[in-house]
């Protein structure tokens, strides 16, 4: 490996980390659904037997 590849190799190695970094998505699992489902209610501690506002 001459020392340009060796260089050229540690700055696209460090570019994809940053661009990584910056750009980072939330994952899908992460990401908050516009409405809640009894499953999803359980995972925040809601009771979702209990009659909401909403049904009221």
């Amino acid at each position: 490996m001459t020392q340009s590849t060796l260089i050229l190799l540690v700055v696209a190695v460090v570019a994809f980390l940053l661009f990584r970094k910056i750009a980072k998505l939330p994952s899908r699992y992460e990401r908050n659904p516009r409405r809640l489902s009894p499953w999803t209610s359980l995972d925040q501690g809601i009771d979702p037997t209990l009659p909401s506002e909403d049904e009221k």
